[in-house]
Formats: C-alpha cells, structure tokens, sequence
C-alpha cells in the first residue's frame, strides 16, 4: 500500500530502519505539499540519490532494464566515505 500522507511515511520508514538496521540519515517527500522532490528529481519508480552535507553527490541513472552500475555507486561511496 503506497503512503499517502508524511505521517503514513514517517512509519513506513520507521519500519524499514527498524527491519533492516539502517543507519544512514533519510529524507521523505511530503505529499502534502505535492511532492516537490519527486517533481524536482523524478525519482519514481527506480532511481535513487545520495545526498552529503545538503549537496547532491550522486543521482543514479538506471539502464533501460531499470538495473545500475552498481561499480559506480561503490566508487562514489568510498570516495565520499574517505573524504569525510
């Protein structure tokens, strides 16, 4: 079931913390106000970003299968990683 207020994803991603021990700071779109993340970036339905200090590091661009160069993403993991 799709989340359709900030508080239904609030828990959703309480949820996935919770289940999968993540521990990376996470930010949500807040339907309420039109979802300006999602009109800004077009994340749906399968691409993701990594975002340090405010600043958009990395925006993953997936292949026409909707897969990613997961080489890449590791690359500018560690580099950002090391340079904290």
């Amino acid at each position: 079931m799709q989340a359709v207020s900030l508080q239904d994803r609030i828990v959703e991603a309480d949820n996935f913390v919770k289940t999968f021990q993540f521990s990376w700071p996470m930010t949500l779109d807040i339907p309420e106000e039109g979802d300006p993340f999602l009109k800004a970036f077009a994340p749906w339905p399968t691409r993701f970003y990594i975002m340090q200090n405010g600043i958009m590091q990395f925006i993953a661009n997936p292949r026409d299968d909707h897969m990613y160069d997961l080489v890449e993403l590791r690359e500018v993991l560690e580099r950002l990683i090391s340079a904290a």
